[in-house]
């Protein structure tokens, strides 16, 4: 009988010995935020009507607008445009854009980010692809991204009124 009382204190040792093994190597991340940043109502567009239709116009600004909500504080926002069809012609350049926002305003948990950018007027007309990309303090990241139609200013010229019309 011994013997089988033994073993018995043997089986629950070994037993025990692994629940305690297995229990400490469980992730280490328990609690720790997993999930990146949430981009809501992510809106650009031209930037003196506030619009939200994906297009701007050279000359003019991009307005671009979202709401944030994050579990840990935002580090960073990235802002990059630019053209996959690239040949400009004489008088115009290639265009790329990356600006990387860090103030106090968007170093928060949840953030209103509404910027404008400014459209060269010497640029290729043309589709741009529009990336927006927020990091929070842990390193998780998340990415919305467009296509944003940049069109020459609209012009008249050579426009007469004849003097006998009237209002």
């Amino acid at each position: 009988m011994k013997k089988t009382k033994k073993n018995h204190y043997k089986f629950l040792a070994i037993i025990t010995f692994l629940g305690l093994f297995l229990a400490s190597c469980s992730s280490d991340d328990d609690g720790g935020n997993t999930s990146g940043p949430e981009i809501l109502e992510f809106e650009y567009g031209e930037g003196s009507s506030h619009s939200d239709d994906p297009v701007a116009y050279k000359g003019s600004d991009i307005h671009i607008e979202t709401e944030i909500f994050a579990e840990d504080v935002v580090e960073s926002i990235t802002v990059l445009i630019h053209s996959h069809e690239v040949t400009p012609a004489d008088g115009e350049v290639e265009w790329d854009f990356e600006q990387v926002y860090t103030g106090s305003n968007y170093q928060a948990k949840n953030v209103h980010f509404h910027e404008h950018i400014d459209v060269p007027d010497n640029i290729l007309a043309g589709e741009y692809h529009i990336e927006f990309i927020v990091v929070d303090q842990e390193g998780n990241s998340t990415e919305a991204e467009g296509h944003l139609e940049i069109l020459d200013p609209i012009t008249i010229s050579d426009v007469s009124i004849d003097n006998t019309v009237l209002r």
